[in-house]
């Protein structure tokens, strides 16, 4: 056979093209394996007292799903090549996720504040503010993180959270 041989050549740019739709498409993958994690967080019951439609979390737990605003808020996002987003458009979000101090809640657009009562079967409740004494975290977003990590699609350290 004399002086043949085999050889296998690759050009950078041609590499470089495919190691980025490959990895693009792996990012898509974490984002969605976030998103999903998020949301069956956000499908499960509280273990606390019953609330008007479900068991409430209680701290450290996730929130129980109420209204379903949250966990229809929950979306992840190409936001450019090997750019992506995973969040909720939701106000309460970080407030469940990271809790709130004490703080006085006053009406914005009425007289007053109004709520049902449910532990006085459901009576009408009126005040003109109120003194919440804050909320405990009920994360649901760190514990999908930390599953993704723990199953090795990414490295911790590749985040970076935003707030």
């Amino acid at each position: 056979m004399g002086n043949s041989s085999l050889k296998y050549e690759w050009h950078g740019t041609k590499v470089i093209g495919v190691v980025k739709a490959n990895m693009d498409e792996h990012l898509g993958n974490i984002a969605r394996a976030i998103e999903q994690e998020m949301t069956e967080n956000l499908e499960k019951s509280g273990s606390g007292k019953w609330g008007p439609y479900t068991r409430r979390s209680v701290p450290g737990q996730p929130p129980a799903k109420q209204s379903g605003e949250l966990y229809g808020s929950i979306r992840h996002k190409q936001m450019s090549e090997l750019h992506w987003r995973v969040g909720s458009t939701s106000e309460i979000a970080p407030h469940m996720e990271y809790g709130t101090s004490p703080h006085v809640i006053r009406p914005k657009n009425a007289k007053s504040l109004h709520w049902y009562d449910w532990e006085n079967e459901g009576a009408d409740v009126y005040a003109k503010q109120v003194h919440h004494p804050g909320t405990a975290p009920r994360p649901f977003f760190r514990p999908a993180i930390d599953k993704v990590v723990r199953r090795g699609m990414l490295p911790k350290r590749a985040l970076i959270i935003m707030d």
